[in-house]
């Protein structure tokens, strides 16, 4: 009798420890700033064609002979936000991010969500030992990341060269692109509290201590920090104090609504706040484009270089950046019109720039969206 109550105590046990390492497993899963990434292969382009009469759509071919393939990564980053759990998406090969429901999936795992969007799910590995991992599927991806679409549209039709002294406020071909939308550069809420839409990386430590930031004193605000950042722009704001009696920045990254933070910055008050400028942009075929501080580039042999840098999307394939001319009468961006216009092409230090004008459909500004 003893040795049966010694078993059922120790099954008991097996079990009870079972559950508990499963439930210390999953609390690790949605902890705060934990990360999960994914990659895979995808046709975005057959998921954008028309369907056939009479037929069902065609799914996202990952034959490797398929030259509309692409390879495309995400990362999912949990997040605590007003006692909810939320998980901040990007879409790592065009910058896309945006913010998905989390909710309890069947099995050991959980299912991220949010209206549009490809949806993924985080399992727990059946290895006691092992890391939960982020997967969906790569129809689900072509179906609904319409930012890759962009990348590789269904079809295209050859369009005609631009003239090389086609400025962005020459009359601009019937586009379909609505007014440009406006957005918020900031890092920040209303309330001065981090946006938990916003991706944050950590910066270089010793990087901090040469920075000379002055700001004018509203934690809103954005403000430049001397020298030009590695970065490639300058615009930066207070992170909400934590208490601990440091300061923290965070600056601007590459890519839209990312930034770097640089801990233990001396930031001196009493500047003036800096005006409201584009830091990215968006073109019409979804290139992203990021504003260019110091640093030489090569400048075209009829004065023409780039003030925004390719980030994410067509132009990385392209070798496009956004160009202008101090000579050029034009505005680097055209803002007349309800929808913005910029010049986009390459330069050699050799020849006359290449270049056409492209539509903004969105723009990330420093205040004032």
């Amino acid at each position: 009798m003893k040795r049966v109550l010694i078993v059922v105590l120790a099954l008991l046990l097996i079990i009870a420890g079972g559950l508990a390492g499963n439930a210390f497993r999953n609390a690790r899963m949605l902890a705060e700033g934990a990360s999960y990434r994914f990659s895979t292969t995808v046709n975005p382009a057959a998921s954008a064609s028309a369907t056939p009469a009479g037929g069902s759509s065609p799914s996202a071919s990952t034959g490797a002979g398929n030259s509309a393939t692409i390879d495309v990564s995400y990362e999912a980053v949990i997040a605590h936000v007003d006692k909810s759990t939320v998980a901040q998406v990007t879409n790592q090969t065009t910058g896309q991010g945006w913010q998905a429901h989390i909710a309890r999936s069947s099995g050991s795992g959980y299912t991220l969500t949010a209206p549009d969007m490809p949806s993924f799910t985080i399992k727990q590995s059946a290895n006691p030992f092992g890391s939960a991992s982020l997967s969906t599927s790569a129809d689900e991806i072509a179906a609904k990341d319409k930012s890759l679409q962009a990348q590789h549209p269904a079809t295209s039709a050859p369009s005609a060269p631009a003239s090389p002294s086609q400025g962005p406020t020459a009359a601009p071909s019937p586009s379909s692109v609505a007014r440009t939308q406006i957005l918020s550069a900031s890092p920040l809420l209303a309330n001065g509290q981090l946006d938990p839409g916003v991706t944050v990386r950590s910066g270089d430590p010793s990087a901090a201590s040469a920075l000379e930031c002055t700001t004018s004193g509203s934690i809103l605000e954005s403000f430049d920090c001397s020298p030009a950042l590695v970065t490639g722009a300058e615009a930066c704001w207070l992170e909400p104090s934590t208490g601990a009696g440091s300061v923290n920045i965070l600056c601007v990254d590459a890519q839209p609504r990312t930034f770097i933070r640089y801990k233990n910055v001396a930031v001196a008050t009493g500047g003036s706040a800096s005006g409201s400028e584009p830091i990215w942009i968006e073109t019409d075929d979804g290139s992203q484009y990021r504003a260019k501080a110091d640093g030489a580039l090569d400048i075209s042999s009829d004065n023409y270089s780039p003030i925004f840098l390719c980030a994410a999307g067509p132009c990385r394939q392209s070798g496009d950046n956004v160009l202008w001319s101090p000579t050029d009468a034009s505005p680097h961006i055209d803002t007349s019109q309800g929808t913005w216009r910029v010049l986009v092409g390459t330069v050699t230090s050799e020849a006359p720039a290449v270049k056409r004008s492209e539509a903004v459909t969105k723009a990330w500004v420093t205040s004032g969206a």
